[in-house]
């Protein structure tokens, strides 16, 4: 049933056709990934360290792009602080509300 839902109205030789697509599609991207990762210098020296600085450098870019890249005008950060401001209001007023009054209003 689910292969009549993903194939619907493939002949079984048009399936077997893009399954073969799809694997020499995956091998050739599986070898040039195992390429690099074989050409990356200090294999000897460090290892599975050997690509930290790569891993730091992604990981600068992704807090970089969360600060800097705003979608409709709002970013994460913006987000993070709203969401932060608001809890400590309700914390607030709840303390100041007696608890289960401010939660049922």
């Amino acid at each position: 049933m689910l292969r009549d839902n993903i194939f619907s109205g493939a002949t079984d030789a048009s399936i077997t056709e893009k399954v073969k697509c799809f694997r020499f599609c995956e091998n050739i991207t599986m070898h040039f990934i195992r390429e690099v990762v074989q050409k990356w210098p200090g294999k000897k020296r460090f290892g599975h360290y050997r690509f930290l600085p790569l891993f730091f450098i992604f990981g600068a870019m992704l807090e970089f792009t969360m600060i800097k890249w705003e979608f409709r005008g709002v970013n994460f950060y913006k987000t993070f602080k709203r969401r932060r401001a608001e809890e400590i209001v309700a914390e607030e007023l709840k303390d100041k509300l007696g608890g289960e009054q401010y939660l049922q209003n």
